[in-house]
């Protein structure tokens, strides 16, 4: 990996995203398949930039974006650079990491920003997570709102003339 990026696990221990990864890997170990780790062994996998262990982690992470079991730590870049593409950079319009070189040169903080985000698209990719419902095995859970349905939700507020701190959400028609 990255040599030219060499990150501490104190700084690393202060990524909110790390305990956001290990927390979903541990609560959904079994439904995903992802391996049985330590927090503390994700912190020190980030921080010697470990190719094995993070390969492991990502390759599962992919498994359950794509939904298919045969996606391996030795065979995923292809998948990692497609949904890099897709998902990453034209859904999200965030800047393509492998651009910059393969994923082994990716820096830790890449590796933490995606991994992180391929917790959210594996929920969504089994459908468990209903988009319109917000649950997930009948557990309400929160996602956050895009930009541009927040414009027009308060738009449609603004319009009715509404000055409750609890604004119109939705009406039935």
């Amino acid at each position: 990996m990255s040599q030219g990026c060499t990150v501490s696990v104190e700084e690393i221990q202060s990524w909110w995203e790390v305990p956001a990864i290990a927390h979903f890997c541990s609560l959904f170990r079994t439904a995903f398949n992802l391996p049985d780790f330590e927090i503390e062994e994700l912190e020190k996998a980030l921080s010697e930039q470990d190719l094995d262990f993070l390969g492991d982690l990502i390759a599962c992470l992919l498994q359950g974006c794509y939904q298919r079991t045969d996606i391996t730590p030795r065979a995923f870049s292809s998948y990692l650079d497609d949904i890099i593409r897709y998902r990453w950079e034209l859904e999200e319009g965030k800047p393509n990491p492998l651009r910059e070189g393969p994923f082994e040169d990716l820096p830790p903080p890449a590796l933490r920003d995606w991994m992180q985000t391929a917790c959210e698209w594996s929920l969504w990719a089994r459908g468990e997570m209903e988009p319109s419902t917000g649950t997930f095995y009948g557990t309400r859970m929160y996602k956050e709102e895009s930009v541009k349905r927040k414009a027009q939700r308060d738009q449609v507020n603004t319009s009715r003339n509404c000055t409750s701190p609890f604004p119109i959400l939705y009406t039935k028609n």
